[in-house]
């Protein structure tokens, strides 16, 4: 029999986060699990819970056609105050009777009977609560605790977080397994004509090193923008190229505006003269992406807190070097196949990433370490590991009778 779970796709109404690609990857690969002689080898019936009051169900490249959405059109905060507070109503109201809810994110619903089943990204906001606005902080910090006291199965993305978590709440390493995040099937070196094409749609007639992230403040943008003024100093036909930076305003409203570095940002770009050699793109379809991570030098990611770093990984498959910081799990994922270093050591950092560009062999040697690296991180394999922690927190699904029957 199948295990009836659902998931929560909230963040796949953001494809282009860290947590919308994980859902939506997840959730692709559990679907995409081979059958086997009992019918379907993954034996779960997949649901995704997804509330969005203006949008039916989630859209490519994470639409599922195939997986029932589940679509209650409630108030966020309404539906958030219900079930912190009064813990009512139960999710099964809307997604029927389930075996186990999945917290891909930070939606813990009431449940009548489900066990829970969830994720934990990464600890940044109770580790460095100065980067975060304080209602983000309560948020992340009551949101934890609960994990740690009701999860029947607790997810993380990296080790790194599987020992900050297990130590911050007392918890014991067996109830936590590492799934760790892929690179979609897309991200692989792309043809000269596609770079070509992509380069000049852009504007990009110089080589370029290139940053995939947000603006929060653990992503040390203003550290790369320090660094950058170093390899401009010493490479002035290179440009640094910047993708998936949310604008301030919509960082406001997420995490408060303090915790983004987006005044910073563009104080650092002028200071230091950068104005025509920093590109801030914003987001761009995949498509593109992965024509841009073909085409560049190097992948620079000076970042202080990560819980995984999908951005190393991605590089890494499409065959660009990674030159990115020793903090926290990024050592976990680079794995030797990149360049680490200390991020807030800008000398350091900078002669890191030109020992790189400016080597052909170390670069074609990262290359080939690299594309070896990314085939270590699938999501195929993300699903089959997260389909067990389903049966765990499902635990027997044979009937009592039907176990007397057999005895």
């Amino acid at each position: 029999m199948s295990i009836r779970v659902a998931v929560d796709g909230g963040a796949l109404a953001y494809p282009e986060t860290g947590i919308g690609r994980y859902t939506g990857e997840l959730l692709m690969a559990m679907v995409g699990l081979p059958e086997s002689a009992e019918g379907s080898e993954r034996g779960v019936d997949l649901r995704v819970f997804f509330n969005h009051r203006g949008v039916a169900r989630p859209a490519a490249p994470y639409a599922l056609p195939a997986v029932p959405v589940i679509n209650p059109r409630l108030p966020s905060r309404v539906l958030r105050f219900a079930w912190d507070r009064l813990g009512w109503p139960p999710v099964e109201r809307w997604s029927g009777p389930i075996d186990v809810f999945h917290a891909s994110d930070w939606i813990h619903p009431a449940r009548a009977t489900a066990a829970l089943a969830a994720t934990v990204h990464d600890l940044g906001p109770l580790d460095r609560p100065d980067w975060y606005s304080e209602d983000v902080v309560s948020m992340h910090r009551r949101i934890n605790e609960s994990v740690a006291r009701n999860a029947a199965v607790i997810f993380t993305v990296s080790d790194y977080t599987r020992r900050r978590f297990a130590e911050r709440f007392s918890v014991p390493l067996e109830r936590i397994r590492v799934t760790y995040n892929g690179a979609a099937a897309g991200f692989r070196p792309s043809e000269r004509v596609e770079v070509s094409r992509c380069r000049a749609a852009h504007g990009l007639a110089r080589p370029y090193v290139l940053y995939v992230g947000s603006r929060e403040r653990r992503k040390n943008v203003v550290g790369l923008i320090e660094v950058f003024a170093r390899l401009a100093g010493e490479d002035p036909a290179l440009d640094l190229v910047l993708i998936g930076m949310r604008p301030q305003i919509e960082g406001a409203r997420v995490q408060g505006v303090s915790a983004w570095s987006g005044d910073a940002l563009e104080r650092a770009i002028d200071r230091h003269g950068l104005r025509e050699r920093v590109r801030i793109l914003g987001r761009v379809d995949r498509s593109d992406l992965v024509a841009l991570y073909s085409g560049g030098e190097a992948l620079v990611y000076p970042t202080l807190y990560e819980g995984f770093g999908i951005p190393i990984v991605e590089a890494m498959a499409c065959g660009l070097p990674v030159v990115a910081s020793n903090r926290t799990a990024v050592p976990e994922v680079v794995g030797g196949a990149g360049v680490v270093a200390d991020p807030e050591d800008v000398d350091a950092f900078a002669s890191a990433v030109l020992g790189v560009i400016g080597d052909d062999g170390e670069r074609e040697r990262l290359r080939a370490a690299g594309l070896q690296r990314a085939g270590d991180f699938t999501w195929a394999a993300a699903a089959r590991r997260t389909v067990d922690g389903y049966r765990a927190a499902a635990g027997p699904t044979e009937c009592s009778i039907c176990s007397l029957a057999g005895s």
